[in-house]
């Protein structure tokens, strides 16, 4: 993880990257100084002995998550719960501008099949040069672009699963295995691409995420055993919040393609429209790192 907060803001100019570690502790209540030692040496995080009582407690938190990510995540804390002795909060922010951006000229007016079975009126941004796909034969056929941002070291890999599947089949399906056949068999494509404008939001608690994937014993009042944090009290994870906002749209760097067109006896390229409930990743190609992945099931 150190390498990666000294790896990941460098590998390339043209895109931004601020990630940010802080851990914010009742100023009465006694840390561990090899742990705050370790968590500031590997995490580079920022740590803070805080009146949780105070009026300001809060907004000061919030502050530094706002500034972290440039104000897209303004809260991420309500209200410090009497029984609350710390906060460790990790800020992700990202902006990268297409290699290639998209021609807003030749964005449409389009449909987005929602996972409920509405529609909802969308903007299709449209590329018709040479965009790196794959196509996936698995449990659940699928196919994927690759966009790259920047000097193509970070990208946005958009996964579609054919009409008949379900994305959270297809996100199921998706294993570390699958993931390497997807990015070592990209290859530039001639098919039209569609792929809509789109923000969203999401807050979810992870508590129950996290005991499924493992781990109940840290959120167990009786059983969990972070003394090394701090030897006074049974500490326990309460509650692990996460907030995303993720946007999408035409702008990117200005950029020049050239394609060799050879006259010969083919099908014509059958578009891709992303107009269905989809997986991206947004990943850094060198370290393999996954810095967002989400899905889009409605618009």
């Amino acid at each position: 993880y150190a390498h990666l907060l000294d790896a990941l803001p460098a590998a390339d100019p043209n895109v931004e990257i601020n990630i940010g570690n802080s851990v914010w502790h009742r100023d009465t209540f006694p840390i561990e100084s090899e742990y705050l030692d370790r968590v500031a040496q590997t995490f580079e995080a920022e740590i803070t002995a805080l009146d949780f009582t105070s009026a300001s407690a809060v907004d000061t938190i919030n502050d530094w998550v706002s500034t972290k990510t440039e104000g897209l995540i303004p809260t991420i804390v309500d209200a410090i719960p009497p029984n609350a002795v710390a906060y460790l909060i990790n800020a992700v922010y990202f902006k990268g501008a297409w290699q290639i951006p998209f021609d807003t000229d030749k964005t449409v007016d389009g449909d987005f099949n929602n996972i409920d079975g509405t529609t909802s009126p969308v903007k299709m941004m449209s590329a018709d040069g040479l965009v790196a796909q794959y196509r996936g034969g698995g449990s659940v056929p699928y196919v994927a672009v690759d966009l790259p941002y920047g000097d193509s070291l970070f990208s946005m890999t958009v996964l579609l699963p054919d009409p008949d599947q379900s994305v959270n089949d297809l996100i199921a399906a998706l294993d570390t295995d699958e993931l390497s056949r997807l990015t070592a068999g990209l290859q530039p494509d001639e098919s039209p691409l569609f792929l809509p404008r789109f923000t969203v939001e999401h807050k979810v608690k992870l508590n129950d995420a996290l005991k499924a994937m493992g781990m109940p014993t840290a959120f167990d009042e009786s059983a969990a055993d972070f003394s090394r944090i701090s030897s006074q009290g049974q500490l326990y994870l309460s509650s692990v919040l996460h907030k995303t906002f993720v946007s999408v749209d035409e702008e990117g760097t200005e950029a020049a393609a050239a394609t060799s067109v050879e006259v010969g006896v083919t099908s014509v390229p059958i578009p891709i429209r992303i107009d269905r409930p989809f997986l991206f990743l947004i990943r850094e190609r060198t370290t393999g790192t996954l810095l967002f992945t989400g899905k889009v099931v409605k618009l």
